[in-house]
């Protein structure tokens, strides 16, 4: 009668639990196969992964994009003969562009010349023909003083959108244009940005036909060009005949691109890295997005 294996030899281990295998598991442990008997964990990830940035595309796509117009000013100096107070004033703007009031920053300490560094902007949806601006002292323990202030026409170089670098006249307690002068930048620019999605679905005629989109701008269109791209534009704005044709792109991503994923993603494999990528068109924030939701 031949004696049964022992321990050693199996490599098995008899438990109230039933058999368990002892030592290091073989290479071939938890492989996943392929039907055709290639490694597929990869290819899966990679499936995934074009599967999830496809599905990001697709929702960036379905984003309706607001083409608007606004008015751009930049506030960079002024030139005061007076300072009110004892102590160095700290002067801002304060600026209003028919019923919108936007403010620079303040210039600590800028005195009789303050220097300001942000430009600020106001939507162009009705006509602008002047800008009020005021030139305040800002108090830490008190109401703001008021310094200078100036009514300016807008010039007709910004409204055919030409940009306006130029000096005017400012009136304070000194008299009418006594009281110095404030250098500014005016000018005129389209800006795009996404439309909050509303859950509502989106009707996609033939491409260039405009219909009107319930958007908040009145008597906004919406144009469809050729690429099936939804592109929003307030009254007044470009007709579709005036679109630019699309620019040639250069590389989706580079290898720089692929090596920033990589840092922050260690475990994912790189090939993976740029597949994501290349089906993400090289947004890197649509890839990183994919590649969480892969985590």
């Amino acid at each position: 009668m031949a004696e049964a294996p022992t321990q050693a030899e199996t490599g098995l281990k008899e438990t109230s639990r039933g058999a368990v295998m002892l030592g290091e598991l073989p290479q071939e442990f938890l492989n996943v196969e392929t039907p055709g008997g290639a490694s597929s964990q990869m290819d899966r990830d990679a499936q995934m992964a074009q599967q999830l940035a496809a599905r990001e595309i697709q929702k960036q796509r379905m984003q309706p994009v607001m083409v608007t117009e606004r008015l751009f000013i930049s506030v960079i100096e002024a030139k005061l003969n007076k300072n009110y107070g004892l102590v160095k004033m700290d002067p801002y703007c304060r600026i209003r562009v028919n019923h919108t009031m936007v403010e620079t920053d303040t210039d600590q300490n800028g005195a009789k010349n303050p220097h300001w560094t942000k430009p600020v902007s106001v939507a162009w949806n009705e006509p602008i023909e002047t800008i009020y601006v005021e030139i305040m002292d800002e108090k830490s323990l008190q109401t703001d003083v008021r310094i200078a202030w100036t009514d300016i026409t807008l010039p007709d170089a910004v409204k055919h959108g030409e940009q306006v670098d130029d000096w005017w006249p400012l009136t304070g307690k000194l008299g009418v244009d006594l009281e110095g002068s404030i250098h500014m930048m005016l000018s005129k620019k389209r800006v795009q940005q996404t439309v909050p999605s509303t859950g509502m679905p989106l009707m996609y005629p033939q491409p260039g036909y405009p219909i009107v989109a319930p958007i908040g701008v009145p008597g906004a269109t919406t144009v469809y060009p050729s690429a099936g791209m939804p592109v929003y534009y307030p009254p007044g704005g470009i007709p579709p005949q005036q679109q630019q044709p699309p620019q040639p792109q250069g590389p989706l991503f580079t290898e720089e691109d692929v090596k920033q994923l990589k840092e922050m993603f260690p475990t994912v494999d790189e090939d993976v890295v740029k597949t994501v990528l290349e089906a993400s068109r090289g947004n890197k924030d649509a890839a990183i997005n994919s590649l969480l939701e892969m985590q």
